[in-house]
């Protein structure tokens, strides 16, 4: 018999990752976790929770503006899968990158995480990007985004 699957350190691991906040997806995870990633260029792997977040946070600490397009965390089987599309600035550069991660859960955190990433595609140049309340809207008509999330990194 199949007992229920705890989502929940994969879903506070993909609220850590949109709000950028390292330190909280860090604790998602065991202190000796199994920890690959397929991303281009090539195979990466960690074997705790600080590298495997300082590998994260290498991915997505730098940018000034971070937008989730979609995510998504739901059961297969006895493992976990999240998924996420992110539209992000870094350096004056827009990118797009979506990830999905095959998760093991156990006693309340993940012990074991796959990510398979698509990249960093560049983007056209967005304009019109002005602030409002902490937030940025997107005024360009080319991508129907309207939200994105500007914070200091980490």
């Amino acid at each position: 018999m199949i007992s229920a699957v705890d989502t929940s350190p994969v879903q506070t691991f993909v609220t850590a990752l949109v709000e950028r906040d390292f330190s909280t997806l860090e604790r998602t995870m065991a202190e000796h976790v199994e920890f690959r990633a397929l991303v281009p260029p090539g195979f990466r792997e960690c074997h705790t929770s600080a590298a495997a977040r300082e590998l994260i946070q290498t991915w997505f600490g730098e940018a000034d503006i971070f937008d989730v397009q979609y995510s998504t965390v739901e059961t297969i089987g006895e493992r976990v899968h999240a998924g996420y599309r992110v539209r992000l600035r870094e350096d004056g550069d827009w990118y797009l990158c979506e990830q999905h991660l095959f998760a093991h859960t156990a006693d309340g955190l993940i012990d074991k995480l796959d990510v398979l990433c698509s990249g960093f595609t560049r983007l056209p140049a967005i304009t019109g990007v002005v602030a409002r309340n902490n937030d940025y809207r997107q005024e360009s008509e080319s991508s129907g985004l309207d939200w994105a999330i500007r914070r200091s990194p980490a």
